[in-house]
């Protein structure tokens, strides 16, 4: 039936989406942090609770801010 009919099945699901924190500097010389808007947006209370003080700027992608 399925090469005969135009069928879509639809789920919805959780994807588990893990970040990886990779500075240049150690911890201590971190003047700014930069990521893509959504990638600061799931990892907002991780930055506030360890980053605290340093401004979180957003870049067009995550592989810019890598550049960065």
């Amino acid at each position: 039936m399925f090469m005969d009919y135009d069928l879509k099945r639809y789920q919805p699901g959780l994807l588990e989406v893990s970040h990886i924190f990779s500075p240049r500097a150690a911890k201590g010389k971190i003047k700014k942090i930069y990521s893509h808007p959504q990638a600061l947006a799931q990892c907002r209370g991780w930055l506030e609770t360890n980053m605290t003080g340093i401004p979180v700027l957003a870049s067009v992608s995550t592989a810019k801010a890598a550049e960065i």
